[in-house]
């Protein structure tokens, strides 16, 4: 495990492999956060917020030996936009006004500044840094989904009413999704990865609903802060 250093660098850290992890799993997030930190000249440890856009940089080549390149980009958004406060958490813009997320989905940018937003609204309604990715990461299955089956469609993320939460709703007007059940249920794969996105949305959620027919697909998750 990267060791620890001061207190502001290791706070950094941990948000970093918590992005790093949701994309990669712990042990791979572990040998990139070191191989951008060699790169660097600096060891675990070392890093701050200071070397927050530094790092995501050094970051891209280790991460193309796991992820694809938009998906590469995506981590160093995450990266280049994490801040920390002094309980560690990654935060946006406190002094900002709580808005819901609402993106139109066409192309892979709308894609990427949907979970961005969806993470930082996540952040600051009290999540903490790994569900704060998790909740960005289901967001983007679900975008991904609009952009290569339906062509078009909305995402939006609000925060719940009366309690601390998001709730996210997908809508497109697709030709909906076939073999729901076992999608759903995990036993089915589609070479473009539809069964994986949305089953393995459904498992980083409380609860998700869908709803699907030859007109469109509306798609309703919730979670709620531990």
């Amino acid at each position: 495990m990267i060791s620890s250093g001061t207190a502001s660098g290791r706070s950094f850290e941990q948000v970093v492999r918590g992005i790093l992890a949701a994309h990669l799993g712990p042990i791979h997030a572990d040998t990139v956060v070191m191989s951008a930190a060699r790169h660097l000249g600096m060891r675990p440890g070392e890093l701050t917020e200071r070397d927050r856009d530094a790092l995501a940089t050094a970051l891209a080549r280790p991460l193309r030996l796991y992820l694809d390149e938009t998906k590469v980009r995506i981590v160093q958004r995450e990266v280049t936009s994490a801040r920390i406060a002094e309980r560690g958490v990654m935060v946006a813009d406190e002094d900002a006004p709580l808005r819901p997320v609402e993106a139109r989905i066409r192309v892979e940018d709308d894609v990427i500044r949907a979970r961005a937003e969806a993470r930082d609204l996540a952040a600051r309604v009290g999540f903490d840094p790994v569900d704060a990715i998790k909740i960005a990461t289901v967001v983007s299955e679900l975008a991904r989904n609009i952009v290569m089956y339906a062509g078009t469609g909305t995402i939006s993320v609000r925060p719940l009413v009366g309690a601390r939460g998001v709730e996210i709703e997908s809508v497109d007007n697709g030709p909906g999704i076939p073999d729901l059940d076992a999608i759903l249920g995990g036993r089915y794969r589609s070479r473009k990865g539809l069964g994986l996105g949305i089953a393995g949305s459904k498992r980083l959620l409380d609860a998700m609903d869908v709803q699907t027919g030859p007109t469109g697909t509306r798609i309703v998750g919730r979670k709620r802060v531990p």
